[in-house]
């Protein structure tokens, strides 16, 4: 099954723009060896295949649910989701289909005070089965560093065993000559790593960590080691 062209093609676009992000980077994730791949399903020559929908939804860090509804036609999204196992969107999750997580620490999205450990975490927090699993931490985020992403008062689901890649939100930790933890976007531009914040301003910037060695250099010069604590994998927001 191949999606519907248009609609995916502008979808992707958009979402790169959003996020900075290249037509190359976007394929490589998707294991694509070049951009002309990308490039043909946003100017509408090619879909892709289903089975590459949730590796897509990842790398432009959307939920597979809003890729699926925001760029499948009416006929193709029942399908669709029946093939990925998400069910009636109609249906409310059964009321026991849910478990806690420890809630860390509230967020500033440009850093935060991180829990000694899970058992001194302030609260534990339901949350849906199919994000709750064991490892996994939250984090309440304040500020407005993300604001496009991650708004006031949402709780973000964190798995610290995830790997991160290009284009994903994580939650990281610098110790060393500088030390503090912070929530932006990961860009890995080789001999460098990039934490964007979505909302870039005046207040907020990039911080760059250019590698040396086992180490990070922070500033010019300050050496840090650098810590990924998890991997953005879900949102919980009130309305």
């Amino acid at each position: 099954m191949y999606t519907h062209t248009r609609a995916l093609g502008r979808f992707i676009a958009r979402r790169r723009g959003e996020m900075h992000l290249t037509q190359s980077e976007v394929a490589a994730e998707l294991g694509y060896k070049g951009p002309q791949f990308i490039s043909n399903i946003e100017r509408g020559l090619a879909g892709l295949p289903i089975k590459k929908y949730r590796r897509l939804a990842a790398a432009l860090r959307v939920s597979l649910d809003q890729l699926l509804e925001e760029t499948l036609e009416p006929s193709e999204l029942e399908d669709a989701r029946i093939h990925f196992g998400l069910g009636d969107l109609l249906s409310p999750e059964p009321a026991s289909a849910a478990r806690t997580l420890p809630l860390l620490a509230e967020v500033e999205c440009n850093q935060f005070t991180w829990a000694e450990s899970f058992e001194d975490a302030p609260e534990q927090v339901s949350v849906p089965l199919d994000i709750s699993r064991a490892e996994r931490f939250l984090l309440k985020a304040h500020g407005d560093s993300m604001r496009n992403e991650i708004k006031q008062g949402d709780i973000c689901v964190f798995d610290p065993a995830a790997a991160p890649r290009t284009g994903q939100i994580v939650c990281a930790q610098l110790t060393g000559e500088t030390e503090g933890s912070t929530i932006k976007w990961y860009i890995d531009h080789g001999p460098y790593i990039e934490l964007r914040p979505e909302n870039i301003n005046k207040l907020y910037h990039s911080l760059v960590l250019v590698r040396s060695g086992k180490e990070f250099l922070f500033a010019g010069q300050k050496r840090v080691q650098l810590l990924i604590k998890g991997v953005l994998v879900g949102l919980m927001r009130q309305y």
